[in-house]
């Protein structure tokens, strides 16, 4: 969709709208996981919404999985233990 959106107008709004959608989603998980205290310290909820935004990105499954060959759960693990290492404070 993001090629398409070059040269369309309504196309292009709707990926702006739902890039914000999900920058507003994450952003609210991010939120949860500081009103329970689960994140790292000194670690803001934009900063916390930009590492899930990043790590979760589609590119990153696909380039994992489908050109380099990973399996489903190999990407699932290894996302959830990067996202663990990026938001939540260590044991101990």
């Amino acid at each position: 969709m993001l090629d398409e959106a070059a040269g369309d107008p309504a196309l292009a709004q709707l990926r702006d709208e739902l890039v914000e959608q999900r920058l507003q989603g994450l952003r609210r998980f991010a939120e949860l996981l500081a009103e329970r205290g689960a994140l790292k310290p000194r670690l803001t909820v934009d900063r916390a919404r930009d590492l899930i935004w990043t790590l979760c990105a589609q590119s990153n499954y696909d380039a994992l999985v489908g050109a380099r060959g990973w399996s489903h759960t190999e990407y699932r693990e290894w996302l959830s233990d990067a996202l663990a290492a990026a938001l939540l404070p260590t044991a101990g």
